[in-house]
């Protein structure tokens, strides 16, 4: 469990950060963020979000995922929360498996509004870190016998750090495509290395 401090750590030297930088104000920079207030409108409005992201796969091999979540928004640049995560495999006349559990994440925007500079497409660019306490099964092939069998259920920690690119929808939604890499010896019996996912908030 002491993993689970991590997240704790990080935030505290991305608000020290943060309190360093808040002492001074440049000419012109208060109007700015007056601004892009009101071009957002509750985009920086609300300091709470939901989001999540969904996988599916159907066929010989079926694949669901679920991780739905919930945050706030400590600052217009670092942004945390938490939420449940559920995924389901069934490899047909086979196994099936479920995993499940919490994770809870924060990450931190080094790349604010890159669309209003240069029009490309993309809101933000940021780094991230998430901390999943999962139960599983562990599933082991038998190449003698051509079967695959179950071990026992338990509870990993998995911590998982990497970055990615916001993508805005409207005024207050978004698209983000992250690149995870695992940083614990759990996360290879879920993830490939690195872990590419899609995600939304809203």
């Amino acid at each position: 469990m002491k993993r689970l401090n991590y997240i704790t750590v990080v935030l505290l030297i991305f608000l020290g950060t943060r309190s360093v930088f808040a002492q001074y104000d440049y000419p012109g920079e208060k109007d700015e963020e007056t601004k892009k207030e009101q071009k957002h409108g509750k985009y920086y409005d609300s300091k709470f979000f939901i989001g999540g992201n969904l996988g599916l796969s159907f066929g010989t091999y079926t694949y669901i995922e679920l991780a739905p979540l919930a945050g706030y928004k400590i600052t217009p640049r670092l942004w945390a929360g938490l939420g449940p995560k559920y995924m389901y495999w069934k490899m047909r006349n086979y196994y099936e498996t479920s995993v499940y559990g919490l994770k809870t994440f924060a990450s931190f925007t080094i790349l604010k509004d890159i669309s209003e500079t240069i029009n490309i497409g993309i809101g933000d660019i940021f780094i991230y870190l998430e901390d999943e306490t999962l139960s599983l099964e562990e599933i082991y092939y038998d190449p003698v016998n051509y079967v695959y069998f179950k071990g026992n259920r338990n509870w990993h920690n998995i911590l998982l750090a990497g970055g990615g690119m916001r993508f805005p929808l409207g005024t207050r939604g978004g698209l983000s495509i992250y690149a995870l890499w695992g940083l614990t010896k759990s996360a290879e019996l879920l993830y490939s290395n690195p872990e590419i996912r899609i995600g939304f908030d809203f």
